[in-house]
C-alpha cells in the first residue's frame, strides 16, 4: 500500500495509457483505406493520404479551429500560462514532481521525461480524432454528443477484428483513470491527515487512527470526483477548471518561493484574494446586478463559424 503501491499501479497504467493513445491509429487508417481507397494496391500509410482528401484543412491548424477562432492564439497563451503557474501546487506532484524520488537527478529526468511523454500521447489523441472524422462524420452518435467519439470509434473500428481490441481498449481506459486516482486519493488523503487532523483534531492519535482517517478521505475524495464530474460533463469546462482551480493555491507558493519577505498573513491574504476575483465575483457579479448579465461591452464573444460540407 502507499506511495509504492501508486509508483508501481502508475508504471504499469501508464504503458496501458501509451498504448491506448496509438492502438486506433493504425486500425483506423486501414479502416481509412478498405472504405474510401483500394484495399488491393493501397497501403495502411495511405491513409494519411486519404485522411488529407475528406479532412478540409482548417482541421489541420494548431491556431483557430474550423469553428472559426475558438482557440486564438491569446487563448493558447493565457492557457499555457494558467498551466505553468499552477501546475506546482497540483496534488499528484508531490507525489511524481520529485518530492518523493532518491535523487534530485532522478526527479527531474523522470518528470520532464513523463511529462514530454504525455504530451506526444495528446499528438495521437489529435490525429485519432482526425481519422475518425474522416471515417465517421455521418455517425449519428457522435453528432449528437462529440465525447462519444472514442468508445463509438473503438466499437466500430476495432470491433470487426474480433481480438478482444474494444476489451483492451476499455482496461486502458480505466487504466488511465487509476493511474490518477490513485495518486490523488493518497497525496490528498495524506495532506489531510496530516495537515489537519493531526495538526488540530488529534495530535496524539494512534497511527491506526490516523490510517483510518486517510481512507475515509479518500473514499469522499472519489466520491467528490464522481458528483464533479456529473456535474460538468463537459470534458473541455473540466480542463478548465482543472487549471484555473490551482491558481488560488499557486501564488501564495510562488511568493514563498522567491520573495523572503512573505508571510503566513500575506499567504492567506493571497489565497482570499485569488478566490474571489477568480471564483466568487464571476458568479456573484451577475446575480447581484442583473444588467451586467446582459451587458453587451462585457458579453462580447468570438465569432462562430458553422461550415457543412
Amino acid at each position: 500500500g502507499g506511495l509504492r503501491a501508486a509508483y508501481w499501479t502508475d508504471l504499469v497504467q501508464g504503458i496501458f495509457i501509451i498504448l491506448l493513445s496509438v492502438l486506433l491509429i493504425p486500425a483506423g487508417l486501414n479502416a481509412l483505406v478498405e472504405r474510401f481507397g483500394d484495399a488491393q494496391t493501397m497501403g495502411t500509410m495511405s491513409g494519411f493520404q486519404i485522411l488529407h482528401e475528406r479532412v478540409s484543412a482548417d482541421f489541420f491548424q494548431i491556431i483557430g479551429t474550423p469553428r472559426g477562432g475558438e482557440f486564438p492564439l491569446h487563448y493558447i497563451v493565457a492557457f499555457t500560462l494558467l498551466g505553468l503557474v499552477g501546475i506546482v501546487v497540483q496534488p499528484h506532484f508531490i507525489a511524481i514532481g520529485g518530492g518523493s524520488a532518491k535523487t534530485e537527478t532522478s526527479a527531474r529526468v523522470g518528470l520532464v521525461g513523463g511529462v514530454f511523454m504525455k504530451r506526444l500521447c495528446s499528438v495521437g489523441w489529435a490525429l485519432t480524432a482526425l481519422i475518425v472524422l474522416a471515417l465517421m462524420a455521418d455517425n449519428l452518435q457522435i453528432a449528437e454528443d462529440p465525447d462519444r467519439v472514442w468508445g463509438v470509434a473503438a466499437r466500430e473500428i476495432l470491433g470487426p477484428f474480433r481480438l478482444g481490441l474494444v476489451g483492451l481498449m476499455l482496461a486502458c481506459l480505466i487504466a488511465a483513470l487509476m493511474s490518477s486516482a490513485d495518486c490523488y486519493m493518497l497525496i490528498l488523503s495524506g495532506l489531510v491527515v496530516r495537515n489537519f487532523y493531526a495538526a488540530y483534531v488529534k495530535p496524539d492519535a494512534e497511527e491506526k487512527e490516523y490510517v483510518l482517517v486517510g481512507r475515509i478521505v479518500g473514499v469522499l475524495i472519489i466520491v467528490g470526483g464522481v458528483v464533479f464530474s456529473l456535474r460538468y460533463q463537459n470534458i473541455f469546462e473540466q480542463l478548465k477548471i482543472a487549471l484555473e482551480l490551482p491558481i488560488i493555491f499557486a501564488a501564495p507558493f510562488w511568493l514563498g518561493m522567491f520573495w523572503r519577505g512573505a508571510t503566513r498573513l500575506a499567504a492567506w491574504l493571497t489565497l482570499g484574494f485569488s478566490t474571489v476575483v477568480f471564483f466568487v465575483l464571476p458568479v456573484a457579479l451577475p446575480l447581484a446586478i442583473g444588467s451586467l448579465a446582459e451587458n453587451p461591452r462585457v458579453a462580447v464573444t468570438n465569432d462562430v463559424v458553422t461550415k457543412i460540407t
